[in-house]
């Protein structure tokens, strides 16, 4: 990490608490809410993952594959109730029902969100079903 005066880190990098590298100024100040979260995953640094989510509803998109699959059931499984956003209604469907085999809970939403449209009907829908978000 480059230094400024008396030692402290330039603009352009910085570290934000928690991580151990330097990043661009902007994207460490968006780091910081992540770090902070994460930071609650790691048994015995702040929170559980339980205590912060537990019977929250969370929107979780990209919840079709990969990280936002693997995301979901994660926040299932401590008890917050994921809604699960994606293109692909049927692996929607597929995580809604191992979700809830695990004995958790989620609602599917199925929505392109690269069109805007799509994006006003989803928050419409949510907000009638649901009433609210408590995470995005």
């Amino acid at each position: 990490m480059r230094e400024g005066a008396a030692g402290s880190p330039t603009r352009r990098d910085r570290r934000p608490p928690g991580l151990p590298v330097a990043l661009p100024a902007a994207i460490a100040e968006a780091a910081v809410p992540v770090v902070r979260l994460l930071a609650g995953l790691i048994p015995g640094v702040g929170p559980s993952l339980e205590s912060a989510v537990k019977g929250r509803t969370i929107l979780v998109t990209g919840a079709s594959s990969g990280i936002g699959h693997a995301l979901a059931l994660k926040l299932a499984a401590a008890g917050g109730v994921p809604l699960i956003v994606a293109r692909r209604a049927r692996q929607l469907e597929e995580l809604r029902e191992e979700i809830e085999a695990g004995g958790g809970s989620a609602h599917v939403y199925a929505a392109d969100l690269s069109d805007m449209d799509a994006i006003d009907r989803l928050i419409a829908r949510v907000l009638g079903e649901q009433g609210g978000v408590d995470v995005l």
